[in-house]
């Protein structure tokens, strides 16, 4: 996300990432700071990370460099519609700002743009809903694409994040200390 501006948009974001199973979210926050609404995140906070970022090509930069395709959303000629980005190799799709879109910079920074094909009058989705839709469907088509396997993480990730999760969700310190002193919570499953 870059310059989101609406606290309760960011949020929404967050949640939509979230219950859709994606695990970061990047948000470059130029000149925007980047904030939740617990009411409207409803702790989804707590199980995806929100990487922050003060510049953009630098945020992109590292994503094209750990091998994802970057998809800027955008209207208008030579945007592909959302449901023919290509899923075979990670994908890192690119929203802006509520009032201005993505800046020429992202757009320029970025390997396509992409559009969701609307049926009625208006000109645009709200960012939130922009990104629930494309979130959905490029998820849902990726994790088609790499079935029968259970995801895009190796065994090692997949164990850093059962541990960060682990971490976040248990409130005993005992359990805590017995997992760290024995990497198992058999006592008290």
């Amino acid at each position: 996300m870059e310059n989101v501006a609406d606290v309760h948009n960011a949020s929404a974001v967050l949640r939509s990432a979230e219950a859709l199973g994606l695990d970061t979210i990047h948000v470059v926050e130029q000149p925007n700071r980047w904030e939740k609404n617990a009411a409207i995140s409803r702790g989804a906070e707590r199980w995806i990370e929100v990487a922050r970022h003060q510049g953009l090509a630098r945020c992109l930069g590292d994503l094209s460099a750990r091998g994802f395709q970057l998809f800027a959303a955008d209207v208008g000629p030579g945007c592909v519609p959302v449901h023919e980005i290509d899923i075979e190799r990670p994908v890192a799709l690119v929203f802006g700002s509520e009032r201005d879109g993505l800046s020429k910079r992202a757009l320029a920074l970025t390997d396509a743009r992409f559009t969701i094909p609307m049926f009625g009058f208006v000109e645009s989705f709200n960012v939130s809903v922009s990104a629930a839709l494309t979130l959905y469907d490029v998820s849902s088509r990726r994790r088609r694409y790499i079935a029968p396997l259970e995801g895009d993480l190796d065994e090692r990730a997949l164990e850093r994040l059962t541990d960060l999760y682990l971490r976040r969700a248990v409130r005993n310190p005992d359990i805590l200390r017995h997992y760290e002193a024995t990497g198992a919570l058999a006592p008290w499953r």
